[in-house]
């Protein structure tokens, strides 16, 4: 069983860049754009982290929510990693394999 703490390794699939397919200027723009959407969404989401005077109801709502919260942050932050891989891969033409924590 992996914890949260232990990292695994995933290979991920990494656009080729040959001359049937889309250029890499184009495809290292698009994935730029997703990049800085993703660090934009996980700062929105930082900005609504949970407060204990919003959990009035039972005492454990607010561990829970706290929890919930950080794994929410945490899957952004993957995505994010994973688009930087993707963006490395693009830059050097190879399928890319990163440790990633799980969440």
């Amino acid at each position: 069983m992996t914890t949260a703490t232990e990292a695994t390794q995933k290979a991920l699939h990494v656009p080729e860049i040959n001359s049937e397919g889309t250029g890499r200027a184009q495809l290292e723009a698009a994935y730029t754009v997703a990049l800085d959407a993703l660090a934009d969404a996980f700062m929105a989401l930082r900005d609504v982290s949970p407060h204990r005077r919003d959990y009035t109801r039972n005492d454990d709502a607010f561990a829970f929510a706290q929890e919930e919260h950080r794994s929410r942050l945490m899957s952004i932050n993957n995505l994010r990693n994973e688009i930087d891989s993707i963006l490395d891969g693009i830059d050097k033409n190879q399928p890319i394999v990163i440790a990633q924590v799980d969440a």
